[in-house]
């Protein structure tokens, strides 16, 4: 007898299983069942971009499941001793803690059913069980787990006993949707990884001056910057050559390196590292050759008057990605009519030009330095 009845519960699975691959399926998590004699258990795992503490506070929002839950119309707190009738319908009171019950009301004639939490580990895990129909009932547990992108969630439903086999009906067409529809009411937060982060503070220190390339020190030349990494090599450190991002400054070396093993090339002197972070400044900042402007709308002023004059390729070599876009943008509305041509700004001083006053002082004296002041205040400069 319960061989016929275990037979005649798999054809029905199988029939079940057939009808819902065969309809339109659109599910965006990572979706598996397993059927067994006496026992069934499904899997769903979905990616969020969003932090752990926000999914957690989602998952373990009872009183929004129907929201998102298929199969329940409404998870209700089962407190029984209790003086005010909207308490019992109201999760404001109800202590969540392991071992504390909670009614199940699933979206069919059936009454309301019975359900307990059974653990709870803080932005990690949480595990209740809940009786889904009066022939059967499923443990339900969702992992979190913190990744570079968001949280990694797995939602793990399993039952067991002669009926399990009613819980994979409906779940390719539905419950395999579990995750997905959660992630569709939580807000995308974008998250910075540590590898972007770092490539971040690499291109900050790159632009003050402390550091140029992969950890190797600003050099004023860049023979001596291939002259330290070739020596950094030869030394044993070959990580650094392989981290570097300049591919200029890696093909030399890379060229100095084999011409040394060849013995076709001497091994250069390693260069003075303590003058190595003062140059690089002024360079990095007057890289594009372009002036310096006191404000964001005279540097624009001045891209889109030299485009439009014929000099394409100084917006092409221009860093700041918001100026580009915005002279892209002004010299599209010029070219339509609806914006008039700006006036060319007043040439800014270039970084070289603005440094030039600065060496000329520290090369003049005390002395000269304040009978050539007093001299410009007798002419009323």
């Amino acid at each position: 007898m319960i061989l016929i009845t275990a037979m005649i519960a798999f054809l029905l699975v199988t029939i079940f299983f057939v009808v819902d691959v065969s309809k339109d399926q659109e599910v965006k998590s990572d979706a598996s069942s397993y059927i067994y004699p006496f026992s069934a258990k499904t899997i769903v795992k979905h990616n969020f971009m969003t932090k752990p503490e926000t999914v957690w506070k989602a998952i373990t929002n009872l009183s929004e499941y129907n929201f998102w839950f298929p199969g329940i119309l409404r998870l209700l707190p089962a407190i029984q001793n209790s003086s005010r009738y909207v308490q019992k319908y109201s999760f404001d009171k109800f202590h969540f803690a392991p071992g504390s019950e909670i009614l199940v009301r699933p979206i069919s004639i059936l009454p309301t059913l019975k359900g307990k939490i059974l653990s709870i580990d803080n932005n990690k895990s949480f595990k209740m069980e809940m009786q889904m129909s009066p022939l059967h009932k499923e443990m339900v547990f969702f992992d979190l787990k913190n990744t570079p992108d968001g949280t990694a969630v797995t939602c793990q439903r399993s039952s067991s006993g002669l009926f399990s086999w009613l819980s994979v009906i409906g779940f390719e067409s539905k419950k395999s949707k579990i995750l997905s529809n959660l992630a569709n009411l939580l807000p995308i937060e974008i998250i910075e990884s540590a590898k972007e982060k770092s490539k971040k503070d690499v291109a900050s220190q790159q632009s003050s001056g402390t550091v140029s390339v992969a950890g190797v020190p600003n050099f004023a030349d860049k023979k001596d910057m291939v002259a330290y990494i070739v020596n950094k090599v030869l030394d044993g450190d070959a990580s650094l050559l392989s981290s570097l991002n300049d591919k200029v400054i890696s093909g030399k070396s890379k060229a100095f390196l084999i011409k040394i093993n060849k013995g076709s090339m001497d091994r250069p002197a390693m260069p003075d590292v303590g003058s190595a972070t003062a140059a690089p400044a002024v360079a990095s900042a007057n890289a594009s050759g372009e002036p310096t402007f006191a404000s964001k709308d005279d540097h624009i002023a001045f891209l889109v008057n030299k485009v439009l004059d014929g000099d394409t390729a100084i917006l092409d070599a221009t860093p700041d990605k918001i100026i580009k876009a915005k002279a892209k943008s002004m010299i599209m509305k010029i070219n339509k009519g609806s914006m008039d041509r700006p006036a060319m700004p007043e040439s800014g001083t270039t970084v070289a030009s603005a440094t030039a006053p600065a060496e000329s002082s520290k090369s003049e004296s005390d002395e000269e330095l304040i009978t050539r002041l007093i001299a410009d205040g007798v002419e009323g400069k």
